[in-house]
């Protein structure tokens, strides 16, 4: 992967960190393609998101914001779904 590429994965990482009002890590390993589509589609209907993260580009990107105790969890296979509006929404 290119460095500007990570450079931006880092930022957009940085601003789901720095704007959500919650956000819950969720190893999404096993699940297959359409399951996560349709969590994706659920999600979305409720002002929710879900993000595939990077480990290493999400440690560097969560210092410095509300979720930087997350840090130590990046590992293995990892999303973060979270909601920059509701903090009910993932949960919805």
């Amino acid at each position: 992967m290119e460095r500007s590429t990570k450079e931006t994965l880092v930022k957009e990482f940085n601003e789901i960190f720095s704007s959500a009002v919650t956000g819950v890590l969720v190893d999404y390993k096993g699940s297959t393609v359409e399951d996560l589509t349709n969590l994706r589609k659920t999600l979305y209907e409720k002002n929710s998101r879900m993000r595939v993260i990077k480990n290493t580009l999400a440690k560097i990107a969560v210092s410095g914001t509300p979720f930087e105790p997350l840090g130590d969890h990046f590992e293995a296979t990892r999303a973060i779904v979270y909601s920059i509006d509701d903090p009910a929404g993932p949960a919805k």
